[in-house]
């Protein structure tokens, strides 16, 4: 039987069998009740990128984490639906403060998502990102080439990495508790359920994002995937300046690494500095909620129609638009700062580059299948 005490459910098993047990199922929760107009301008046809709106669609982007990607998504609701967006990076506890004491806002009136990933590769990527590829330049200062990093390196930028950021992250109090310290895991993980209208999971995101549709009323052609960085892709600095993304590795060493942390009790010093079990509980919750939600709430049948269409104008999607997707952000192919174009082509900075061509494909898909009856419409 799972306990609440952190040292006796490391293992994955454990730990899923705990998740089980504080799962939900997500409630459907109609755009129409918090999709509310937004105040601000629109930026290049889209949603509004300097919105600190109090209303509507609230994500909290967590840090590498699908993050610029779901900004895209978010941003393509907003100039979709003519909702108010909010989607810039900041943690929940703060968007809280600020809304709440803001005469406008009002908590049924907005809608509150996050995704959420597994700690060890959120970590991982985190690390690739910041201190391998946005170092690359520094420690190769004649061009972009970067070398393979070496394990220690690795385990030491990961052991630097800040214990439970996710739930740090998205956590907001609701008992007036702001110290998560002071909370048993179990229940901060169950404040988090309690706030959220929806938690994507970043390794289903397909499914999370047929169930958010199901769940918010929103047509599936508005949930279309533009990535922003995809594997061996380029980053534009706010320097002008294109860096590689060197894809993380998962070695043997930080295989070991990983699952010492699973295992290692609370009550080692290591444990103090590696804890990351209340971020591996909420992932696996959020897991487990998706599931249920599916199960009994949409529906296994419904799901399975709606996440086979959903593939299908996926592929639609990225077989009219896929080379407008790679050409159109900040940095080329090649690697070269292009801004001229992504201020085209993108609703800001690399979100949603290229979402005129996917609004056009979708459009022209629906019309092709005379779709109106299965979410796509």
């Amino acid at each position: 039987m799972a306990t609440n005490n952190p040292k006796d459910c490391y293992t994955d098993e454990c730990l899923t069998s705990l998740a089980t047990s504080l799962a939900r199922v997500w409630k459907p929760h109609s755009r129409h009740k918090w999709c509310t107009p937004s105040s601000d301008e629109p930026s290049n046809g889209g949603g509004s990128p300097n919105s600190n709106n109090h209303t509507g669609l609230i994500l909290v982007k967590v840090p590498k984490s699908a993050s610029s990607t779901l900004a895209g998504l978010v941003l393509r609701i907003a100039e979709r639906q003519q909702c108010s967006v909010r989607w810039q990076h900041a943690r929940a506890s703060d968007i809280w403060a600020e809304s709440y004491f803001n005469a406008t806002f009002s908590k049924r009136h907005t809608y509150w998502v996050a995704p959420i990933r597994h700690p060890h590769t959120r970590a991982l990527s985190s690390v690739y990102y910041h201190s391998v590829s946005l170092q690359a330049k520094r420690r190769n200062n004649k061009n972009n080439s970067t070398s393979t990093p070496s394990d220690a390196y690795i385990l030491r930028q990961l052991d630097r990495v800040m214990n439970n950021y996710i739930t740090d992250y998205t956590y907001v109090s609701q008992n007036g508790i702001h110290d998560m310290n002071m909370l048993p895991p179990i229940r901060i993980v169950q404040d988090i359920l309690e706030h959220y209208d929806f938690l994507l999971v970043v390794e289903d995101l397909e499914a999370s994002l047929v169930v958010w549709s199901w769940l918010v009323d929103l047509p599936l052609a508005d949930l279309v995937l533009m990535s922003s960085k995809t594997t061996g892709s380029w980053y534009a600095t706010n320097q002008g300046r294109c860096v590689p993304l060197v894809p993380p590795v998962v070695t043997p060493a930080i295989q070991e690494y990983w699952r010492k942390r699973m295992t290692t009790t609370t009550t080692s010093s290591s444990a103090s500095r590696h804890d990351d079990y209340t971020d591996r509980l909420l992932h696996a919750t959020a897991h487990a909620s998706l599931r249920r939600t599916i199960v009994h709430g949409m529906g296994q049948d419904l799901f399975d129609e709606r996440l086979a269409e959903f593939r299908r104008l996926q592929r639609a999607v990225q077989g009219a638009c896929g080379t407008t997707l790679d050409d159109s952000a900040p940095c080329s192919t090649q690697g070269v700062y292009q801004p001229n174009v992504a201020q085209r082509e993108c609703y800001t900075r690399d979100f949603g580059c290229g979402h005129k061509c996917v609004n056009t494909a979708v459009d022209d898909y629906i019309i092709r299948h005379s779709i109106h009856s299965n979410g796509m419409n």
